[in-house]
Formats: structure tokens, sequence, C-alpha cells
């Protein structure tokens, strides 16, 4: 049975986020199970603030790490439609779904 270790992508994907100055948080489940409540799924939901401009290096550095990005979600997402990305490792099958926050007072 494969079970997804999405503490260890997290980590995986801070290390990608880092060098290109993007922001992020943890949420969802594994946020949830972290602050002491267990949660029945393991998937990894992000929310990340970036830019339309920063979208193109950003999905660069996924794919360089062997991460599969949807190119309908890509173009999407440099278009302004849409703000959910799902990636999935190519070697392990990790995925995560990284979510755009908008600019609203209530972002970060």
């Amino acid at each position: 049975m494969w079970i997804q270790d999405s503490i260890s992508l997290a980590g995986e994907l801070h290390q990608i986020f880092e060098p290109i100055n993007i922001r992020y948080c943890v949420s969802d489940c594994v946020a949830i199970s972290i602050h002491g409540e267990p949660c029945s799924t393991r998937d990894l939901d992000l929310v990340i603030e970036i830019t339309p401009n920063q979208i193109g290096s950003l999905v660069k550095a996924l794919e360089a790490s062997g991460h599969y990005c949807p190119a309908g979600a890509v173009e999407d997402l440099q278009h302004g439609y849409g703000n959910m990305l799902n990636i999935t490792h190519t070697e392990t099958i990790a995925n995560a779904d990284i979510y755009i926050t908008d600019n609203s007072p209530f972002a970060f």
C-alpha cells in the first residue's frame, strides 16, 4: 500500500519555493494533523503568494525536480484563470494541490 509522506513533500517543496522567494503556508489536513487533530487524508495542500511573472520560474523549478505540472493548468494560471495547480512527483507519485492566494485583505 502506498502512503504519501506529505511532511517530506512539504520539505522538498520548501527547497523549491525558497530560492525564488515564494511565500507559502501548509493548509487543510496536513496543517490540522500537525496541530493535533488526526485527519483521514494525507494529501498536501499549500497556499502560495506568487505574481504572474513568477509562475514560469516556479514551473521550471518544479519540473527540474521531477514534478509533473499539467500544461493546461499552468497556461490558465499565466492568463489569470483559476487559482490551483495540482503537481505530481513522477517517481514517487506524491502529489500536492498548490493554491494561489488572491490579493484580499484576508490573504497571508
